[in-house]
């Protein structure tokens, strides 16, 4: 059976499950698979460059969405270079709340990105980071993943079935070839 879109990987885990009864949990499956994966997986084909612009007197701004890792900050233009990560009790320390200026230094608190100074006007960044998987659906058939590596999606569905089906003594074999193929992934880089 080919592994190619996600209805073929869907059908798939079913018969290496040997349950059709379960047809409605597998997407559940795949998606508790594609959630560990992010957590796992660190490749340059989940990294992504996005413009962001820090506005004249606004300390902060908020991160994307679907970022899992920030790679680098970097102011971009005339004034071109990497901002520094300071925790948050250093960024406040550091550089107070009223220091305004060309931010030199960012913290991360929650869902936003803090800067050292307060930007005195309108600067351009780069932001590179880490996102998360874009996950399988029937909208989205496909991802780099199950195209260059089917076995973490099929292991990982497979392995995430565990727990709800109680009666597969396979989930020490899943577990072993998910981690190899994980392993596999992060090795390319």
């Amino acid at each position: 059976m080919s592994l190619s879109n996600y209805a073929e990987l869907k059908a798939s885990i079913a018969d290496w499950m040997h349950r059709k009864d379960l047809t409605a949990r597998i997407p559940d499956f795949i998606k508790l698979a594609e959630t560990r994966m992010n957590a796992e997986i660190r490749s340059r084909e989940l990294e992504v460059s996005v413009p962001v612009l820090a506005s004249a007197n606004n300390a902060t701004i908020d991160l994307p969405t679907d970022m899992v890792e920030m790679r680098r900050l970097m102011l971009v233009g005339d004034c071109q270079s990497v901002l520094q990560y300071r925790s948050p009790d250093s960024l406040s320390a550091h550089y107070g709340n009223a220091a305004t200026g060309l931010p030199s230094a960012f913290t991360v608190i929650g869902n936003k990105l803090q800067f050292g100074p307060i930007p005195d006007a309108n600067y351009e960044l780069e932001l590179v980071y880490q996102r998360r998987l874009i996950p399988l659906s029937d909208a989205d058939p496909t991802n780099w993943i199950l195209t260059k590596y089917p076995d973490a999606y099929l292991y990982g569905a497979l392995l995430a079935a565990q727990p709800f089906t109680q009666e597969d003594n396979r989930g020490t074999v899943f577990a072993q070839l998910y981690n190899v193929a994980i392993t596999n992934i992060n090795t390319v880089d």
